[in-house]
């Protein structure tokens, strides 16, 4: 049986620079609970010092993860908030006004972006809204391996107060994701389109992620630090297609190396 309250749901994965002060915004929730993806950096060791109680998920589907937190969820009501997100007072106060006027079976709010130490209001990252707060009995689970969606019944009541969210806090920051997210981006693509990506259809994207973002959501007006994301981004959609040509090549790179080994080895062979 469900008790009363909220759990505040976590998922990470070497975020022992970002969990403490995460878990510092929840205290106002009954129960933290942490599920870590096998952290080499001390984070499920530090988020237990900090009082949640943390287990551990080997799969690396975003979705199947958030379920997995779900199941373990004692309590009526759940919060899923990112290790780099932070819940501002005037959130943790509607979403606790929520809960106890039992006004709906879910809650959006707007995520406000920090880059490189900044709020970014433009670039594409504006008017951002998140759906995380789910009474339980209302959520019947996620699904999508990367951009994952939750799937509900009932009402979702909007918020006005922000989630704040501290993404790339540096350029290799960035790239740790970059490396993260990438592959598993060209993974989907590979298996959803049986079209050849080319040279030109990896610069193509790019150009067009450039005109998304660049021309259409003026990133300029964020700064310098607007223009590097923009950057970032652009670099971003072609790696993600670049690495599906990758997998699209015949045979495949690995099988070439193997040949590749298999010659040098009958040289030296005849050498012999």
């Amino acid at each position: 049986m469900l008790t009363p309250g909220i759990t505040a749901a976590i998922l990470t994965h070497d975020e022992s620079d970002m969990i403490a002060g995460c878990i510092q915004t929840l205290q106002w929730c009954e129960r933290v609970l942490v599920l870590d993806q096998h952290s080499a950096d001390g984070t499920a060791k530090m988020a237990l010092q900090l009082g949640a109680t943390v287990g551990m998920s080997d799969t690396t589907s975003f979705a199947q993860r958030r379920n997995e937190l779900l199941e373990a969820c004692a309590t009526e009501w759940i919060l899923y908030i990112d290790a780099d997100e932070r819940v501002t007072p005037e959130l943790a106060s509607a979403i606790q006004d929520v809960v106890s006027q039992n006004s709906a079976t879910a809650a959006s709010f707007p995520r406000t972006n920090f880059f490189f130490g900044a709020e970014f209001r433009h670039g594409g990252w504006q008017g951002e809204r998140v759906t995380r707060l789910f009474r339980v009995d209302a959520l019947q689970g996620w699904q999508g391996r990367i951009h994952e969606s939750p799937k509900y019944t009932g009402e979702v009541l909007e918020l006005t107060a922000p989630l704040w969210h501290f993404s790339h806090r540096s350029v290799s920051d960035g790239l740790i994701k970059t490396a993260h997210w990438t592959p598993m981006e060209a993974d989907l693509l590979a298996q959803a389109t049986e079209k050849p990506v080319s040279f030109w259809v990896i610069v193509r994207k790019g150009l067009g992620e450039a005109w998304r973002r660049g021309i259409c959501h003026s990133p300029r007006k964020d700064g310098e630090a607007g223009l590097i994301e923009l950057l970032t981004q652009v670099i971003n959609r072609m790696l993600v297609y670049m690495q599906v040509w990758e997998r699209q090549q015949k045979p495949p790179i690995a099988t070439r190396y193997q040949e590749l080994q298999q010659k040098i080895d009958a040289l030296w062979q005849k050498n012999a």
